[in-house]
Protein backbone atom coordinates (compact mmCIF):
# COMPACT_ATOMS: atom_id res chain seq x y z
CA UNK A 1 0.00 0.00 0.00
CA UNK A 2 3.02 2.21 0.94
CA UNK A 3 4.84 1.48 -2.48
CA UNK A 4 1.63 2.28 -4.34
CA UNK A 5 1.27 5.71 -2.86
CA UNK A 6 4.84 6.36 -3.13
CA UNK A 7 4.45 5.60 -7.08
CA UNK A 8 1.70 8.01 -7.34
CA UNK A 9 3.28 10.76 -5.40
CA UNK A 10 6.47 10.14 -7.75
CA UNK A 11 5.44 9.38 -11.01
CA UNK A 12 3.91 13.23 -11.76
CA UNK A 13 7.50 14.67 -10.07
CA UNK A 14 9.56 12.09 -12.20
CA UNK A 15 7.25 13.49 -15.72
CA UNK A 16 7.24 17.32 -14.56
CA UNK A 17 11.76 16.18 -14.76
CA UNK A 18 11.69 14.39 -18.13
CA UNK A 19 9.60 17.37 -19.76
CA UNK A 20 12.29 19.86 -18.05
CA UNK A 21 15.05 17.92 -18.87
CA UNK A 22 14.18 17.91 -22.55
CA UNK A 23 13.06 21.20 -23.14
CA UNK A 24 17.05 22.11 -22.19
CA UNK A 25 18.71 22.68 -25.45
CA UNK A 26 22.14 20.86 -25.91
CA UNK A 27 25.59 21.88 -25.36
CA UNK A 28 27.31 22.48 -28.84
CA UNK A 29 31.21 23.83 -29.63
CA UNK A 30 31.57 26.00 -32.66
CA UNK A 31 35.31 25.30 -33.14
CA UNK A 32 37.87 27.45 -35.49
CA UNK A 33 35.20 30.82 -36.61
CA UNK A 34 35.74 34.31 -36.23
CA UNK A 35 34.05 36.63 -34.61
CA UNK A 36 32.05 39.20 -37.00
CA UNK A 37 30.15 41.34 -34.90
CA UNK A 38 30.24 41.89 -31.45
CA UNK A 39 27.06 44.58 -30.20
CA UNK A 40 24.58 45.42 -27.12
CA UNK A 41 22.58 47.93 -26.10
CA UNK A 42 23.44 51.16 -23.25
CA UNK A 43 20.57 50.13 -21.42
CA UNK A 44 21.33 46.64 -21.24
CA UNK A 45 23.97 43.96 -20.02
CA UNK A 46 23.15 41.51 -22.62
CA UNK A 47 25.66 41.26 -25.70
CA UNK A 48 24.76 39.85 -28.79
CA UNK A 49 27.65 38.05 -30.83
CA UNK A 50 27.77 37.19 -34.41
CA UNK A 51 30.09 34.40 -35.90
CA UNK A 52 31.23 33.48 -39.45
CA UNK A 53 29.92 30.56 -39.38
CA UNK A 54 26.18 31.95 -39.20
CA UNK A 55 23.68 30.95 -36.47
CA UNK A 56 23.84 27.63 -34.53
CA UNK A 57 21.17 24.88 -35.11
CA UNK A 58 20.36 25.16 -31.25
CA UNK A 59 20.04 28.79 -30.91
CA UNK A 60 17.41 28.53 -34.06
CA UNK A 61 15.67 26.33 -32.62
CA UNK A 62 15.49 27.92 -29.45
CA UNK A 63 14.62 31.35 -30.72
CA UNK A 64 13.89 31.38 -34.61
CA UNK A 65 12.92 35.17 -35.22
CA UNK A 66 16.40 36.40 -33.42
CA UNK A 67 18.99 33.05 -33.69
CA UNK A 68 21.66 35.26 -32.37
CA UNK A 69 23.66 34.15 -29.43
CA UNK A 70 24.39 36.31 -26.61
CA UNK A 71 26.10 36.23 -23.04
CA UNK A 72 24.84 38.71 -19.73
CA UNK A 73 28.18 40.94 -18.83
CA UNK A 74 26.99 41.25 -15.52
CA UNK A 75 26.48 37.01 -15.13
CA UNK A 76 29.78 35.50 -13.53
CA UNK A 77 32.42 35.61 -15.68
CA UNK A 78 30.53 38.54 -18.51
CA UNK A 79 33.85 40.80 -18.28
CA UNK A 80 36.03 38.49 -18.96
CA UNK A 81 33.97 37.48 -22.06
CA UNK A 82 33.93 40.91 -23.06
CA UNK A 83 37.69 40.94 -23.22
CA UNK A 84 38.01 37.91 -24.74
CA UNK A 85 35.44 38.58 -27.69
CA UNK A 86 36.96 42.33 -28.05
CA UNK A 87 40.24 41.24 -28.20
CA UNK A 88 38.89 38.48 -30.97
CA UNK A 89 37.43 41.04 -33.26
CA UNK A 90 40.58 43.26 -32.82
CA UNK A 91 43.25 40.82 -33.65
CA UNK A 92 40.82 38.85 -36.04
CA UNK A 93 41.63 35.50 -34.55
CA UNK A 94 39.95 32.22 -34.78
CA UNK A 95 37.93 31.47 -31.58
CA UNK A 96 36.28 28.29 -30.64
CA UNK A 97 33.09 29.21 -29.00
CA UNK A 98 30.90 27.00 -26.53
CA UNK A 99 26.80 27.79 -26.65
CA UNK A 100 24.06 25.93 -24.75
CA UNK A 101 20.63 26.91 -27.10
CA UNK A 102 21.79 31.17 -27.80
CA UNK A 103 23.53 31.55 -24.67
CA UNK A 104 27.77 31.74 -24.79
CA UNK A 105 29.40 29.68 -22.05
CA UNK A 106 32.93 30.10 -23.10
CA UNK A 107 35.38 31.47 -25.59
CA UNK A 108 38.87 30.26 -26.82
CA UNK A 109 41.30 32.08 -28.73
CA UNK A 110 42.92 30.46 -31.06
Amino acid sequence: MITRAIRILLLPLLALYAIASSANPETVWVRDVKVVQFGTYQHNTIHFVWLSSGTVPACQQQSPGNPTIHFDEASPGGKSLVSVLTAAVISKVNVDVQVTGCQIMEVYLK
